[in-house]
This record gives structure tokens, C-alpha cells and sequence, in this order.
């Protein structure tokens, strides 16, 4: 499990690479959603946030959709398969708000847009379980600081999307 901790009175879970965080399966097969995620001290290949295509196995394309850290400063997303690649600054030292839109087809960065790809319905061939901190067989195991974070059926507009930052920068 991971581990509870306390940062000047600010709590968060830390995940130490070893545990994750489940949702049960078929409880957020949304078709279009807004995935935001506060958090910090990623360390290189680890999926953030997903929903896999299948349970225990890696069919083409993999992840229905996903937030992925890859290397340094890289992140990805998957949306039905397609990857999307941006980068982020300062995501060791710094908590940051990190979220994706497949409405506005969108990923942000404290609340600034640092990507962009075709928005589009995702599609579920099963039911899976969404996934804080592992892909859908459990591996690629996350270490991070999780702060909290928000899953919505939806997109969000422009206030919302501010006032959720606001929300999940406040928790670090």
C-alpha cells in the first residue's frame, strides 16, 4: 500500500513503486473525460494514470488512455492507442497539476495547455479497472508523491479547469 505522509501539514500517499491505487472495473469507462493529477517526485517510466485495454496483457494499442511518465522531463498519453508526447519542467522539485482532456483534446500543465491532439470518444473493447499508479497488469509501478486528483465523465471548460488547478495546487 502506499505509504501516508505528511509535507508541512500538506498530506500525500507515497508510492514507492511497489503499490497502486484501483478504482473498480468498469466504474470510469467514460467515453470522454478530464483526468487531472497533482503530484511530484516521478521517477523515470511509470504510468501515472490509465485504463489498459485488457487486463494482464498488451494488445495494440495498450492503454485506452493514460498519463505516462517517461524520461526526465518527457510525459506521454495514449488516447485509444495514439501517443502524444510533451514535456514538463521542474516536475521533481515541484508539485505539479498535470491533466488531460480528450474533449478539448488537450493536456495541461498547471493549468496551461502543453499538448494537444484530434479530441475523440474514447472506446472500451472490455471493462477495465482505472489505474493511479500502475498500467492494467500492475507493472510499471509509479514512485511519486500523489496529492489528490479529479476524474470527471467530460470535459471541462476554461473556470473549471482554472478552479481545478487552483483545488489540486493547494493540496501540496
Amino acid at each position: 500500500r502506499p505509504i501516508y505522509r505528511r509535507n508541512g501539514g500538506k498530506p500525500y500517499l507515497q508510492m514507492s513503486g511497489a503499490q497502486w491505487l484501483e478504482y473498480p472495473v468498469g466504474a470510469m469507462n467514460f467515453a470522454n473525460l478530464s483526468a487531472h493529477i497533482l503530484a511530484q517526485n516521478y521517477v523515470s517510466r511509470t504510468v501515472i494514470f490509465s485504463a489498459p485495454q485488457a487486463l494482464g496483457s498488451h494488445p495494440s494499442p495498450y492503454y485506452r488512455w493514460c498519463l505516462y511518465h517517461n524520461y526526465g522531463t518527457e510525459f506521454y498519453n495514449r488516447i485509444n492507442g495514439a501517443v502524444i508526447t510533451y514535456n514538463v519542467a521542474d516536475i521533481k522539485t515541484t508539485p505539479k497539476h498535470l491533466g488531460l482532456d480528450t474533449v478539448a483534446g488537450s493536456f495541461y500543465t498547471n493549468n496551461v495547455s502543453v499538448g494537444t491532439f484530434t479530441p475523440q470518444a474514447i472506446t472500451y473493447p472490455n471493462s477495465v479497472p482505472v489505474r493511479i499508479g500502475a498500467n492494467g497488469a500492475g507493472g510499471e509501478v509509479a514512485t511519486m508523491d500523489f496529492y489528490g486528483s479529479l476524474i470527471v465523465n467530460r470535459g471541462l471548460t476554461a473556470p473549471e479547469r482554472s478552479a481545478t488547478s487552483a483545488w489540486l495546487l493547494g493540496l501540496a
